[in-house]
């Protein structure tokens, strides 16, 4: 894990109070790097004092203590692409609808059709999903099984972050933020932990709109500080 800090200024080990980028990878295992790439892309432009980046590798239990007390923590994976024409793999009972408005709390919106939870439906994701799509899910999301994560193959005993997730949510805060989002980009599952391979340059673009969105987000979440001030 390293811990690079933010832009102007730095909470230290602990997160505090503010936004918490916690980019999981492998940078020297093809499109697994996307956690990575991700959060170094954010640290090469100017970040708000209460941004803090982190580049975790592995997920695991060790994920709680890097968004501990955060107010809005982003997880940056990668998302595995299974299956015949690009389809991903899926948990039991995963449901989608079509919509692009941003949550109104983060400011995170999904690109495509794979942006809303329907609990209502039981329809697998789209097929034009592509290796460096981008999707925005949310905590219920992730606990629900709506994406399988490239980390969770590498990650220690079977912990990946659902798990990590799961037990945030049983302590309540300060272990689970108040809010919480992952950033996914879809790998091609041809070039996943392929050691010393690069990333495919559709991921690379993926990559390139996940940080524009995290950028979207933050300067929403200023926005809505200021105006509670």
């Amino acid at each position: 894990m390293v811990d690079t800090g933010s832009g102007s200024g730095d909470y230290g080990k602990k997160t505090g109070p503010g936004i918490v980028v916690i980019g999981i990878g492998n940078e020297f295992r093809g499109d697994d790097a996307v956690g990575i790439v991700v959060a170094r892309a954010l640290l090469e432009g100017p970040l708000p004092s209460f941004v803090r980046v982190v580049e975790a590798g592995l997920a695991g239990p060790s994920l709680l203590d890097m968004w501990m007390g955060a107010d809005l923590a982003i997880v940056v994976d990668a998302v595995r692409v299974e299956g015949e024409g690009g389809e991903m793999g899926l948990g039991q009972g995963a449901g989608w609808k079509s919509g692009k408005e941003p949550d109104k709390e983060s400011g995170m919106a999904a690109r495509g059709p794979c942006s809303r939870w329907d609990a209502e439906r039981a329809t697998s994701l789209p097929s034009n999903l592509r290796p460096g799509s981008v999707v925005d899910l949310t905590a219920q999301e992730v606990l629900l099984g709506s994406a399988s994560f490239c980390s969770d193959l590498a990650s220690s005993h079977g912990f990946g972050l659902r798990e990590a997730l799961q037990l945030a949510s049983s302590l309540g805060y300060p272990y689970m933020p108040h809010r919480f989002r992952v950033v996914g980009v879809c790998a091609d599952r041809d070039n996943l932990h392929i050691a010393g391979g690069g990333m495919t340059h559709t991921v690379e673009r993926g990559c390139v709109e996940a940080v524009g969105v995290i950028h979207r987000a933050v300067d929403l979440y200023t926005s809505s500080a200021n105006q509670k001030e």
